[in-house]
């Protein structure tokens, strides 16, 4: 029986294919992960984009015109959320008209508690300038909105679920 050593020389090649094979691996996994990341923060800016709009819609009232309001709710919503709208909606618009309602609402923060590519959960805090017949100059108040979108087979992102946080 003989027994074959490889000498250094012999073995250099073999390690250095070795060593290029790992090197290929592990930027096919770096890649991987950079595009994920990118991915997630793209689909992360849409789903903040969608809800600091809604809130700002939600906060946003003209006393003349309560339903336009809610329609354009209506139009960013799904599930409970727009079910309790068109609920409401006779009810609201009355309300504004009745007692002259105007806000302007403006988003301070948002933050994504979590995502998925179909679900999402936030949080978003927001000021808004409310006058009424009671208080025609206006009276500041802030918000803190816990919110739940949605998206399903690539439509676009609505709320499915608003509730304000104390």
């Amino acid at each position: 029986t003989e027994i074959y050593t490889l000498s250094l020389h012999d073995a250099l090649p073999i390690w250095l294919a070795l060593a290029v094979v790992l090197l290929l691996a592990a930027a096919v996994v770096l890649g991987i992960r950079v595009a994920g990341a990118y991915s997630d923060r793209s689909r992360d800016t849409g789903i903040t984009a969608v809800a600091r709009e809604a809130v700002e819609h939600l906060l946003t009232i003209d006393s003349g015109d309560g339903r336009r309001t809610m329609d354009t709710l209506m139009d960013e919503a799904s599930g409970d959320f727009k079910q309790q709208l068109i609920a409401q909606t006779d009810a609201f618009s009355q309300g504004v008209r009745d007692a002259r309602v105007s806000s302007r609402g403006t988003v301070t923060e948002s933050a994504i508690q979590l995502a998925t590519d179909e679900h999402a959960v936030l949080l978003v805090t927001a000021n808004a300038t409310v006058k009424n017949a009671s208080a025609p100059n206006g009276v500041e108040r802030q918000y803190r909105v816990v919110m739940e979108l949605e998206r399903q087979d690539g439509a676009p992102w609505t709320v499915s679920k608003l509730d304000m946080a104390p």
